[in-house]
């Protein structure tokens, strides 16, 4: 439904969001992003991603759209980031299928938008730091000190334990082996951008500019701008047209010699 370009000209990095086919389109600075290769890089302990990530669309997370005091260019970038990603049914999605976070953070104050992606890392509550580590499939990081496999269970210090970190929740349904409680962490699995829009146009890639970050226009002007705007689309409309009729013209001369030098043919077959 929409189509995101990202350019690099010498001003600095820009990305463009248009929405098929009528638009709007619109424009942003990219004050700053971190790749996902680099978040990745950094974390001590990165999560395992398999295909069933990526197979589902992430929820989507928006704040600080809908303040009181918010212009309207504002509710149109929430429209926008909500709209970039497929709607999910809550009274229908599996809770196993929930994988990812896309957050957006409006800021008034700077009047830019944080964007971040996050993995849903979710351990089961309740058991023994061992019997936690078997179910993820991981291996003791001391397993050179075990005497049989029967002191897995008894010595817990065989462990590396990160699984401090989160906060526990109680679950309705099953989710991804817990069935009571987990406990929910947020990973980082980029990109991270911060945003800062420049201009919204009407249409796709072009049209006329109902907003402007740096432009303040008055009233006159941009009605003057809207008319130009739509005398543009007038005139190209009308020189389509011209086209598409100039088009069938020359396909009707090219039906009728195709069809004289039938008849001709027709007729000289006769003739014999």
């Amino acid at each position: 439904s929409h189509l995101q370009l990202f350019t690099s000209p010498s001003s600095g990095t820009s990305l463009r969001i248009m929405r098929f086919s009528n638009g709007p389109t619109l424009s942003f600075h990219v004050e700053s992003f971190v790749l996902r290769e680099d978040i990745i890089a950094n974390q001590r302990r990165p999560p395992n991603l398999d295909h069933a990530v990526w197979d589902v669309a992430p929820i989507v997370v928006l704040n600080n759209f809908n303040l009181a005091q918010n212009r309207p260019e504002v509710q149109l970038m929430e429209a926008t980031f909500q709209s970039l990603f497929p709607s999910i049914n809550i009274q229908l999605i599996k809770t196993n299928d929930i994988q990812r976070v896309a957050f957006f953070h409006y800021d008034p104050d700077s009047n830019t938008v944080e964007a971040r992606h996050y993995y849903i890392s979710a351990k089961a509550v309740g058991l023994s730091k061992t019997v936690k580590k078997l179910m993820e499939g991981r291996l003791p990081t001391k397993l050179g000190t075990l005497e049989n496999l029967d002191e897995i269970l008894d010595k817990e210090g065989a462990w590396s334990d990160t699984d401090g970190e989160g906060e526990e929740v109680p679950l309705n349904q099953p989710f991804r082996g817990a069935k009571d409680q987990a406990r929910i962490k947020l990973v980082e699995i980029g990109p991270r951008m911060t945003l800062r829009l420049v201009k919204i146009e009407n249409g796709f890639a072009g049209g006329e500019v109902i907003y402007h970050g740096h432009l303040e226009k008055a009233l006159w002007q941009v009605r003057d701008n809207a008319s130009k705007v739509r005398a543009r689309k007038a005139e190209k409309l009308k020189r389509r047209a011209e086209q598409d009729s100039n088009v069938a013209k020359k396909r009707e001369r090219v039906q009728e010699k195709i069809d004289r030098r039938k008849q001709r043919r027709t007729e000289a077959e006769n003739g014999q």
